[in-house]
C-alpha cells in the first residue's frame, strides 16, 4: 500500500470517527439551558400567526429549520451534525488550496474530532448552524480571492454565510461585518480599492436581503430592534449553562479533560495566527477578539462559533506552513493529491492558469 492510499484511507477513517463521535453525542446528550425549548416553540408560531418571532431578541433562522423539518429535534441533530462534518470538509478544501495538503489533512483531523462542536450539534440551539455558516464564509472568502474580478456570483458563498448567521443569532453580525472588512481590505491590493470597496458592498446587500422580511415584521409588531440584547431578557429565559454531555457530577475529571482541550485548541489557533501562518488571517483575528469580548460583557453569548478560525489557525502551525504578511502569498494549486481532486468534484475551483498573487 503506497503512501497515497494510506493517506486516503486515513482521513476517510477520520470522517467516520467524526460521524461517529457526533452519533454518540446525540445518543447521550444531555440537553441544554431552558432557551432550548424557545426554539420549537418559535417554530410553532413562526408561519402560523401575525408575529414573526415572539421576542424581540430572537432572530427566525432556527425556528423556521425547526418548522421546515416539521418539529422533529431529531431530524435537526442529524442536519447539525451532518453539516458540521461538511462544513470541516470546507476548511480542509480551503486549506488545500491556500496553506497547503498537509495543513489541510491536519485541519481534517482537528475539526472532526472536535468535541466541542459536536456536543453542540447534539444539541437543539442555533449554534451549530452558527459554526457551519463560519465554515461556509471562510470557505467562501477563499474561493471570491481566487478570482480576478468580484463578479457577484463569486461573492453568493459569502453572502450566503453572512445571512445565515445573521439569521441564527442576533451576533451573527460579527461574520458578515468582519468578512465586508476582509473584503476591503485584502481586495484593494488582488483588485484595487474600487473593485473591493464594489464588492464590499454588494455582498453587504445580499447579505442584508433575506433579513428584510424578519426586520419589517419584527418592527411592526414590538416596534423596536434590539440585536444585542442579553437573552436573559426573555421571560422565562435566564442564566444557566449549556453542559456538555457526559459532564455531569462525578465526572469532574472530564470537565478538566475538556478545558485542558479547549486550552490546547486556543494556544494552537494563535500561534498559527501570531507566527503568521495563518491565510487571510487579518478578518479572523477581529472576528475571533470581538466575538470573546462579548461573550465576557453579554450574557449567554457563545465563543464556540471561534472554533472553525482556531482550527485553520492550529493547521497552519502544525502544518508549518507560510502564508506571507496575514494572507496572501503564491497559490497552492488544487489537485496536489488524488484526494484533493475527490473533493475539488463537489467544491470545484475554476483555473485561472497559474494565478499568482504578491507575496506581502
Amino acid at each position: 500500500m503506497d503512501r497515497e492510499t494510506r493517506r486516503r484511507w486515513a482521513l476517510t477513517g477520520l470522517l467516520l470517527a467524526g460521524g461517529l463521535l457526533r452519533l454518540t453525542m446525540i445518543e447521550h446528550a444531555r440537553g441544554a439551558d431552558s432557551e432550548a425549548g424557545l426554539f420549537p416553540e418559535l417554530s410553532r408560531n413562526l408561519l402560523r400567526g401575525g408575529a414573526i418571532v415572539p421576542e424581540p431578541a430572537t432572530t427566525p433562522g432556527y425556528g423556521l429549520v425547526l418548522e421546515l423539518l416539521g418539529g422533529h429535534v431529531e431530524w435537526v441533530l442529524v442536519l447539525q451534525s451532518s453539516l458540521d462534518l461538511l462544513g470541516v470538509t470546507l476548511l480542509v478544501r480551503f486549506l488545500w488550496r491556500w496553506s497547503g495538503e498537509r495543513a489541510g489533512d491536519l485541519a481534517l483531523a482537528l475539526g472532526a474530532l472536535c468535541v466541542f462542536t459536536a456536543a453542540y450539534a447534539a444539541t437543539p440551539l442555533p449554534e451549530s448552524l452558527s459554526v457551519f455558516a463560519v465554515m461556509l464564509g471562510i470557505w467562501g472568502y477563499g474561493q471570491m480571492m481566487l478570482a480576478r474580478a468580484p463578479g457577484w456570483r463569486r461573492l453568493l458563498p459569502v453572502a450566503a454565510a453572512g445571512a445565515l448567521a445573521m439569521l441564527l443569532s442576533p451576533d451573527g453580525v460579527l461574520l458578515p461585518a468582519a468578512m465586508v472588512g476582509g473584503i476591503l481590505w485584502d481586495g484593494r491590493e488582488r483588485w484595487g480599492l474600487g473593485r473591493a470597496v464594489r464588492a464590499a458592498a454588494v455582498a453587504g446587500l445580499l447579505i442584508a436581503g433575506p433579513l428584510l422580511p424578519w426586520a419589517v415584521g419584527n418592527w411592526r409588531t414590538f416596534h423596536a430592534t434590539r440585536l444585542l440584547e442579553p437573552s436573559s431578557t426573555i421571560p422565562g429565559h435566564g442564566a444557566e449553562t449549556f453542559v456538555l454531555p457526559f459532564a455531569h457530577s462525578g465526572h469532574g475529571f472530564v470537565a478538566i479533560a475538556m478545558g485542558l482541550l479547549g486550552l490546547g485548541y486556543v494556544v494552537a489557533g494563535a500561534m498559527g495566527f501570531v507566527r503568521r501562518l495563518t491565510p487571510f488571517a487579518g478578518w479572523m483575528i477581529g472576528y475571533v477578539v470581538v466575538r470573546c469580548l462579548l461573550a465576557a460583557t453579554l450574557e449567554r453569548r457563545s465563543i464556540v462559533e471561534t472554533t472553525p478560525m482556531l482550527v485553520v489557525g492550529a493547521a497552519c502551525w502544525l502544518g508549518g506552513r507560510s502564508s506571507g504578511r496575514w494572507g496572501l502569498r503564491e497559490t497552492v494549486q488544487a489537485g496536489e493529491s488524488d484526494l484533493a481532486e475527490l473533493f475539488a468534484e463537489s467544491f470545484p475551483v475554476p483555473e485561472r492558469g497559474g494565478l499568482e498573487l504578491v507575496k506581502r
